[in-house]
């Protein structure tokens, strides 16, 4: 699950643990004695020994709200001690590649018994239909044919305008009363 998350204001931490985070989160900053300053004297004095305090300890202060888009799981796995504030889920899809690859696996595998009872029931069909009439049977190439239409007492002008706007020539049917043929198109949307 990817979710974006908030560390903690002025959180402690290593600087093994810093760099890890830096992995999940790239906008992370240390605060440095700059930071820990004020405008008077009493204050210098008091953010050097603070931050000096930080240092001898091995830890340093993460700068202020720190927010980044991680994924919880792994982010938890890493970092199990760590406390933050999940913001917003946000929704995606696993793509796990293994998932992916068993899915276009089994995909294939549809897909060819497909194409072999098409290429049974084509066998057992042209048979029957092809010996009777001398008429061509098409491959598999007509089947991804979406839309049909028919063009009656059609010019060569306007044939060649569908075919620029994708259409495909199926059956020309010349008539005995009339001048041009009819033409059955096709394509595939």
């Amino acid at each position: 699950m990817l979710a974006k998350i908030r560390l903690p204001y002025d959180l402690k931490v290593t600087l093994q643990t810093f760099e890890d985070l830096k992995e999940y989160i790239p906008g992370l900053q240390l605060k440095e004695i700059e930071d820990y300053k004020n405008w008077d004297d009493k204050d210098l004095i008091q953010a050097e020994s603070k931050y000096n305090d930080e240092l001898e300890k091995g830890l340093r202060s993460l700068k202020g709200y720190t927010e980044g888009v991680v994924h919880v799981n792994h982010f938890m796995s890493k970092f199990p001690a760590l406390t933050f504030e999940v913001l917003q889920v946000i929704k995606h899809t696993e793509t796990d590649s293994s998932m992916l690859v068993n899915k276009l696996d089994s995909i294939t595998l549809q897909l060819i018994s497909k194409i072999d009872s098409f290429e049974k029931s084509k066998d057992s069909f042209e048979k029957m239909f092809n010996q009777k009439c001398n008429v061509h049977l098409p491959g598999i190439g007509l089947l991804t044919i979406n839309e049909v239409i028919v063009e009656y007492d059609f010019c060569t002008e306007a044939l060649q305008k569908k075919l620029l706007e994708g259409w495909r020539v199926l059956a020309i049917c010349p008539q005995p009363d009339q001048r041009r043929p009819d033409y059955i198109l096709g394509r595939t949307i």
